[in-house]
């Protein structure tokens, strides 16, 4: 949804808001950049420290980069995990991922 005077632009993917904010942490959308070839979607979430099975985590991050090319449907993207459990569990650093779209009707 574009933008008004008083709103930031609101970013859906399957129905759902990508800014959110709970006791779990927050989600934000940084920009989108909408082209004649290129959808262009970059995002950062927080999350604060957890307990987690006995184990205490320290907050962490992951900003994530979401390139879609218009005309064929392939989406790369790109995420920077630092801290928290995800790092713990995927390992921190950046992950690549790509994925072939299709339109929806």
């Amino acid at each position: 949804m574009a933008a008004s005077k008083s709103q930031k632009a609101k970013v859906f993917i399957d129905d759902r808001d990508l800014d959110r904010a709970s006791e779990l942490g927050q989600q934000t959308i940084r920009g989108v950049l909408v082209s004649e070839f290129t959808i262009l979607i970059s995002m950062e979430a927080q999350f604060p420290p957890e307990n987690f099975d006995g184990v205490q985590y320290g907050a962490g991050s992951v900003i994530t980069m979401i390139a879609i090319n218009r005309s064929t449907g392939q989406m790369r993207k790109v995420e920077t995990v630092k801290g928290g459990i995800l790092s713990a569990t995927l390992g921190e650093g950046r992950k690549s991922y790509q994925e072939q779209c299709t339109a929806a009707n």
